[in-house]
């Protein structure tokens, strides 16, 4: 209906514009009638300052977003997968094999075309003897066929040599990629285990897991000192409660204590003296796990530990010979009905031997354990502040060398492609000589049927050569473009056979451009004839309303479908993760034409002269005078002045005057007023003129 309605407002211009003429007087006389009091700032005011500003026009169209590029790669022929040398996600360049298929039959073919091509070569020799000049014309053939040989197999090598230079620069990417992200996570780490104020827990932090593995360490050694020291606790209960509970069994003759040790008080003495002793240790163990625990373990060293850990040597040496004495006392007892020798050989061991070996296993352990954080120390493990250090820069200068292969490959490739194009050149160059230099030669021989015939049978057979060899493309998946590789439904060991085009079945990469995309349009008659290749445009999608993208008119077809015309645009994405995907719907803006910094009027000021001149009503002073103006670009508001205005101007807002009414079709009465006759008579609105 719209659309028909602009049809019908285009094909009647003279009726349209008068009757949007009074509409605006209509408008305007009403506005000044109501507001006259009010002092108003629309184009419609009594004046107008003339100023600068942006103009354009524009046309709005409609379509559907797809990728620019997206292909569904397969193999011509059919065979079995030897190779497949992409998967999701890698970037591959156009011309870049990404897929191979067996060859074993055209290798079959290619090896009977050499040997035709030879047996052919030895039957044109042979009738080279036999003509004048034969020798000369021998060298000359031999040199030519050496020639072609190099030249039709160049292509070939060439692109194997690319191949491999390229695997070289993609596996160089990969490799700095990985530098990379090593360093970053040595630093990460770094940052998190020397840069923090607070134990955070491994849990709590991003942490590689060698961090995390040194941390739990550093912790496990941390709860070794609680460890030991309720592990010393329990012994010296042990011993506490025995000599308790032995105080009370006396002698009921004489009184005489029959306590453990009852016949050696100075040794008894000691063992409780020692006692006390080892007590102490128990408070000191307990302190060190309250100091330690409230140090970050990622600022724990192995030389903090091992400041902490030379109590374990001491404590294992004064148990070691507390277990001694406590021996030696035990068997210095009083046997009684309670305590009798069993009892005291029982006590002798528990307070005995058994504390002496608990005393030496303790020391053990220190110096295993001691030995370990030593090796720690002197080793490059990451496992201290300085180490942790020397590692990121090492790092450092493992991605620098990174950089520097990566750059020497891209430089190789670069090389090499040179290299490539000059050899190509060299080669054509060479077999034109030589082609030469045989045309000459034969041109000085009589050629005989027979020698015509073993010419024309070898070229024949050196172009069966050049076809076979040109076929191995179709025993490859080539990419036709730069692009991502977005799914891969193949693999080595897979059947490509004739049934590959089923959907079940079929074996393909798929590529495709994921940052360019594409909007088919559909333009009528009218507009198409107003846009070209190149020109720019702003794409909007439904789906991200709040966000616009540049592009351009990439095509347009000549040949209309149905009442319209196909047109392309085509745009990047601002970023690659937006989701921008294919099938969603765009309203695309083409900007036709567009100023800036331009000298702009409303429309309405704009009126025509007899002479078809448009013309503005310009103050000067106090009085308005006609000032010819040349007009630009207008839009739906706005019109570009070219000449005869400039900024600071004053001129009236609306201008109509008797041409500009006669021009749309309007008649003017005798009053002096303006009127455009209701349909099938006179009469209608009024517009009073200037």
């Amino acid at each position: 209906m719209i659309k028909r309605y602009w049809q019908f407002i285009r094909q009647k211009k003279r009726w349209a514009l008068g009757v949007l003429i009074v509409v605006i007087g209509i408008g305007y006389g009403v506005w000044t009638k109501r507001f006259s009091q009010e002092e108003s700032t629309d184009f419609f005011s009594t004046e107008y300052e003339v100023q600068t500003g942006e103009i354009s026009t524009s046309l709005s169209l409609a379509g559907t977003t797809k990728f620019a590029n997206a292909q569904k790669l397969t193999f011509v022929q059919q065979g079995k997968v030897t190779s497949v040398k992409v998967k999701v996600g890698d970037q591959v360049k156009k011309g870049q094999v990404l897929a191979s298929i067996s060859t074993d039959k055209l290798d079959t073919t290619l090896e009977r075309n050499k040997r035709d091509l030879n047996a052919k070569k030895r039957a044109y020799e042979k009738k080279l003897k036999d003509a004048d000049s034969g020798l000369d014309l021998l060298k000359a053939q031999a040199e030519y066929d050496q020639k072609l040989l190099e030249q039709t197999l160049l292509p070939q090598k060439q692109t194997s040599e690319t191949e491999t230079a390229q695997i070289a620069v993609e596996n160089a990417k990969q490799n700095l990629k990985d530098q990379e992200k090593a360093l970053k996570d040595l630093q990460d780490d770094y940052a998190i285990m020397y840069g923090t104020g607070k134990n955070a827990q491994n849990s709590d932090l991003g942490l590689s897991k060698t961090a995390i593995e040194r941390n739990q360490k550093f912790e496990a050694y941390v709860r070794e000192f609680k460890i030991q020291a309720l592990s010393l606790q329990s012994i010296l209960d042990g011993y506490d409660r025995v000599m308790q509970e032995t105080k009370k069994f006396l002698n009921p003759e004489d009184y005489t204590h029959v306590y453990i040790g009852a016949d050696d008080q100075i040794l008894r003495g000691k063992s409780v003296s020692q006692f006390y002793e080892l007590q102490k240790q128990v408070e000191v163990l307990e302190d060190l796990y309250a100091q330690y625990s409230k140090i970050p373990v990622a600022s724990l060293t192995e030389g903090k530990i091992l400041e902490g850990y030379q109590v374990f040597k001491t404590i294992g040496d004064q148990l070691s010979q507390w277990g001694t004495l406590n021996y030696n006392m035990v068997m210095k007892s009083v046997p009684s009905g309670k305590v009798d020798k069993t009892a005291i050989a029982g006590y002798a061991k528990t307070l005995g031997t058994d504390i002496e070996s608990e005393g030496y296993a303790l020391k053990n352990k220190y110096m295993t354990t001691v030995a370990k954080l030593k090796e720690d120390m002197n080793s490059d493990s990451g496992s201290d502040q300085e180490s942790m250090q020397t590692k990121i820069n090492k790092a450092k200068i493992a991605l620098q060398d990174s950089k520097l292969k990566l750059q020497n490959a891209q430089e190789e490739l670069m090389s090499l492609k040179t290299k490539q194009q000059i050899a190509k050149l060299t080669a054509e160059s060479d077999l034109k000589t030589a082609k030469n230099k045989l045309d000459d030669l034969m041109d000085k021989v009589e050629i005989s049927e027979e020698l015509q015939a073993a010419k024309d049978a070898l070229e024949s057979a050196q172009e069966e050569i050049k076809t076979t060899l040109k076929q191995y493309e179709d025993y490859q998946i080539i990419a036709n473009f730069d692009g991502l590789v977005t799914k891969v439904e193949m693999q080595v060991g897979d059947s490509i056979s004739s049934s590959n085009n089923s959907s079940s079945t079929e074996k393909y990469i798929y590529v495709e451009t994921p940052n360019l995309l594409q909007v088919t349009l559909d333009v009528d008659q009218i507009d198409i004839v107003k846009i070209s290749v190149g020109m720019p445009v702003q794409v909007v999608l439904d789906a991200l309303s709040d966000q616009t993208f540049t592009g351009v008119i990439s095509e347009i077809d000549t040949m209309s479908e149905s009442s319209s015309y196909k047109a392309s645009v085509v745009f990047q994405k601002h970023s690659d993760d937006q989701k921008v995907l294919g099938g969603m719907s765009a309203s695309v803006k083409v900007t036709l034409e567009q100023a800036t910094d331009a000298i702009i009027v409303p429309s309405p000021a704009i009126a025509d002269n007899v002479n078809g001149e448009k013309i503005v009503r310009l103050k000067k002073g106090d009085q308005r005078v006609d000032q010819v103006v040349e007009i630009g670009i207008s839009d739906d508001a706005n019109t570009q002045i070219l000449s005869g205005l400039k900024v600071g101007d004053v001129i009236k807002g609306l201008y109509i005057n008797d041409i500009s009414m006669q021009n749309a079709g309007i008649g003017v009465s005798a009053d002096g007023s303006a009127a455009i006759p209701a349909a099938g008579g006179p009469g209608g609105p009024v517009i009073q003129r200037d």
